[in-house]
């Protein structure tokens, strides 16, 4: 009776030749160092950051004063506030992810590492900062009226 209850069921293994391909890029082992992926992930959600929320911001702050191109800007702000929101998630998975694997390897790559993630973490952490204060001022303003 136990080795039916213990016996392993194999499944059908089908491949599909075109999935297998694009799996195999997305699968290489392009960094082989445990740090490099989160770090990877950590440098692109920066920039997708950097593009989306803060070059916006930039880009009013820097410019004459000119309404059309104010409001401009803000709408794309406000079209691409997702995508930063979502780029500061990554950025908190990759930077956990980041200060596990570095703590398990002592060096001065590890200490570089978490030093510039960290910096970057901070940068890319600031829209899901704002998303979380507009957040929490909407349910304290719906709790007093």
């Amino acid at each position: 009776m136990h080795s039916i209850l213990t016996k392993r069921i194999e499944m059908p293994h089908v491949e599909i030749p075109w999935l297998a391909r694009i799996r195999s890029i997305f699968t290489l082992p392009l960094i082989p160092d445990p740090r490099g992926r989160p770090a990877c992930w950590l440098f692109a959600a920066f920039c997708v950051t950097a593009l989306c929320f803060w070059y916006p911001d930039l880009v009013i702050w820097m410019s004459p004063h000119d309404p059309y191109l104010a409001r401009a800007v803000t709408g794309v702000s406000l079209l691409f506030f997702p995508f930063a929101v979502i780029a500061s998630l990554v950025a908190l998975f990759s930077y956990i992810v980041l200060w596990r694997r570095a703590r398990k390897h002592r060096g001065v790559v590890s200490r570089w590492l978490l030093s510039v993630g960290s910096l970057l973490f901070l940068v890319a952490l600031a829209p899901g900062l704002e998303f979380m204060f507009i957040i929490v001022v909407l349910v304290v303003t719906s709790f007093r009226s």
